[in-house]
């Protein structure tokens, strides 16, 4: 080959959704809308019609005419905020990321100039990401009455087969319908001193633990019925995990050493409560729970 011989690269074409949801061809730094094909060959133009006459030809996805020239400015702007558009209802149809996240996070693609030039108010923006997650999950549609509420065998069990409902009240004009979600282990009511023997919780503390990771499972506040119901066959997929590793004999977490000797010292006296005076009992008890 000739030394003096350059090679030019032809440059790189992307796609990207067109307004109307059509993919437009990207190169360049302008936008072009489909036109017409013919064999292998693909023609496109300038989406600014009415004034840009600039056209290309694409053979098998890669430029095979030589780059027009534009009687307007790069679109790069306009470019970036159809990317950002398109990654907000990407990620609400794949992922279960919360609205807001979505779209702050896609903001972020944004400078001074392409938010400029949205074209829409952030609430719209929110409403593209609620529309796009609906449309991906096809969820059925939501009960406007208790008495409506019908839901499907898919929502009734969790993903390894199991039944979720464990109890339907039924609709009456007498009372308000009521639901159980859960699975037959979890349906075990304690007292605190068999609690304490068995080296159970014995507050309600780590339910509100449980609640704030749950809730971040959701999503967000006030869920629809069908993304609540979604989110119970997720957690059942963790307390399947759970149950699986302590049947292998897996153990449950470390506590820190100040609670494991709490634990001992609280044990230690329950299990001696037929050799305690009653006043005596509650006494240690108390004290056991004051240096907390």
């Amino acid at each position: 080959m000739d030394p003096t011989t350059t090679t030019t690269t032809s440059p790189t074409v992307t796609f990207l959704p067109g307004k109307r949801g059509a993919l437009n061809a990207v190169v360049d730094g302008y936008r072009y809308t489909k036109n017409g094909s013919h064999k292998e060959n693909v023609y496109y133009r300038c989406v600014e019609q009415k004034t840009c006459n600039a056209r290309i030809t694409l053979t098998g996805g890669s430029l095979s005419s030589s780059l027009p020239t534009h009687l307007h400015p790069s679109q790069e702007a306009d470019l970036a905020v159809l990317q950002t558009k398109s990654d907000i209802k990407k990620k609400a149809s794949s992922t279960d990321l919360s609205t807001k996240n979505i779209v702050s996070t896609s903001l972020g693609l944004l400078d001074f100039e392409g938010v400029a030039r949205l074209g829409c108010q952030l609430s719209s923006l929110n409403r593209m990401s609620q529309r796009a997650r609906r449309k991906a999950n096809r969820t059925p549609p939501l009960p406007t009455s208790l008495e409506q509420i019908s839901i499907p065998s898919s929502y009734l069990t969790n993903d390894h087969g199991e039944n979720m409902m464990l109890w339907d009240s039924g609709y009456t004009v007498e009372r308000r319908r009521s639901f159980m979600f859960g699975s037959i282990d979890s349906v075990n009511l304690m007292n605190q001193y068999d609690a304490v023997l068995a080296g159970l919780p014995r507050s309600n503390n780590f339910v509100e633990g449980w609640h704030n990771g749950f809730q971040t499972l959701v999503g967000g506040s006030n869920p629809t019925l069908w993304t609540f119901l979604t989110a119970l066959k997720k957690e059942e997929n963790i307390t399947f995990a759970k149950k699986v590793k302590k049947m292998m004999g897996e153990g449950p977490e470390a506590k820190r050493r100040k609670w494991r000797l709490y634990d001992e010292r609280l044990s230690s006296i329950v299990t001696d409560f037929e050799q305690y005076d009653p006043m005596d009992y509650l006494s240690c008890i108390g004290a056991i729970l004051f240096d907390i």
